[in-house]
């Protein structure tokens, strides 16, 4: 069974229990495409959203947008220069650290069951609790 996070007011919040299948779903959102991110810095404390198109398992041979809201976001990076975490060649990853969400959006390759050293990394986001909702299919 497919994780379904249909309605834009309907989102699930990620959980080491379930991330798998959230990740399976978006085929581990290899080769998505970063679309937008947001910073919302007042009123505390700090959400970041972060919009990603990713071939979607639920409707073979079709993109969906999908969001992912971090809040209580304590640190990030989204640094732009000769690479970039736009095309997410190596998918996205999740790390659960001090009771704090890692988002990586510049995944190791080959994954890792560790969290990398993140002075290495180009974007990523850590905060308190991260949820995803689907938003629907992308329009070509």
């Amino acid at each position: 069974m497919l994780l379904q996070a249909r309605r834009t007011d309907d989102s699930m919040m990620i959980h080491s229990a379930n991330v798998a299948d959230l990740l399976h779903r978006f085929y581990d959102f290899d080769d998505a495409v970063v679309a937008r991110v947001d910073l919302g810095l007042r009123p505390r404390p700090l959400v970041c959203s972060i919009d990603v198109h990713a071939g979607d398992r639920s409707t073979p041979g079709s993109w969906t947008a999908v969001r992912f809201k971090v809040e209580g976001a304590d640190e990030f990076r989204f640094a732009m220069g000769q690479t970039s975490f736009l095309v997410l060649s190596f998918g996205i990853q999740f790390f659960w650290k001090n009771d704090r969400v890692h988002l990586l959006l510049d995944a190791v390759p080959e994954g890792s069951a560790e969290l990398p050293d993140l002075t290495t990394n180009r974007a990523y986001v850590i905060g308190k609790s991260c949820s995803w909702e689907d938003l629907g299919p992308v329009d070509s």
